[in-house]
């Protein structure tokens, strides 16, 4: 009985390695989800804008870092032989309400940034090239 478990096990531990990679073919779709970290960014004389808030006034000072969500969405085609064509759209939100400094005309209050962007991809799977 013990020996049937270990070959059981083995097998069901060797089934990954068996399986090989198969080029993508046709219409895929992607998705990515997680963290965006913005840095501290300093504020100095004259103005700045810092998400939708422009810094007018003269002062010195910084807006801190914070960490927030990032999404990716990806549609592409697989050609069937390694070769990959996609289009990919990306979503970074982050929310801050710690600013700190001397004169600023405002001195707490909370910025919100939204970044959205788009790119266009060719990629290449190297399938079969590990054993």
């Amino acid at each position: 009985m013990q020996l049937r478990s270990a070959l059981l096990a083995a097998t069901v531990l060797a089934i990954p390695f068996a399986a090989s990679a198969q080029p993508v073919t046709g219409l895929y779709v992607g998705m990515g989800a997680g963290v965006n970290i913005t840095q501290k960014q300093d504020i100095r004389q004259g103005s700045r804008t810092i998400g939708d808030t422009t810094f007018s006034e003269r002062g010195t000072g910084s807006y801190n870092g914070s960490v927030g969500f990032a999404g990716v969405l990806s549609l592409g085609w697989g050609f069937g032989n390694g070769l990959r064509a996609e289009i990919e759209g990306n979503y970074r939100g982050n929310h801050n309400n710690g600013m700190s400094g001397t004169t600023f005309g405002i001195s707490t209050g909370s910025v919100f940034t939204q970044k959205y962007g788009g790119m266009v991809n060719a990629l290449y799977d190297f399938n079969g090239l590990s054993p």
